[in-house]
């Protein structure tokens, strides 16, 4: 799943209002505290939304929001983004980072030890699956 096109927005802000301060410490929680959900419209693709947003557009449409299921970047992915910073962050116009944002592809993994559901990258996921790597 890609994330929406809101979801790109509000990262790219996370990247830039958080991101270059000594090791990251700052843009790591703040990626860590995120809250995003996937969001399935009637017709059209699934993709990942913030929770927040997700559940005020729900709540002011008179919809439960009782299956928003908010989730967590898993720590391989918050790593990725963390690479994808230090790689495409700082420039002027942010076009390679969102190029790279716009590219991202996750999926829904629930974790066997928690239970919780967590994005993982997809290539990681597929990984996984095929026994090459573990989560």
């Amino acid at each position: 799943m890609k994330l929406h096109s809101t979801a790109q927005t509000d990262l790219l802000l996370v990247f830039q209002n958080h991101g270059g301060h000594r090791e990251n410490t700052k843009l790591r929680k703040a990626l860590e505290n995120m809250d995003l959900s996937p969001f399935v419209p009637r017709e059209g693709t699934a993709t990942i939304v913030m929770t927040k947003t997700y559940l005020e557009k729900l709540r002011a449409a008179g919809a439960p929001a009782d299956s928003v299921i908010p989730m967590k970047f898993h720590n391989t992915l918050t790593a990725h983004l963390l690479h994808m910073f230090d790689i495409f962050g700082g420039y002027t116009t942010e076009a390679k980072m969102k190029e790279a944002i716009k590219n991202l592809d996750v999926t829904v993994y629930q974790q066997k030890t928690t239970g919780l559901h967590v994005l993982v990258l997809t290539d990681d996921y597929v990984k996984m699956l095929d026994g090459s790597a573990s989560l």
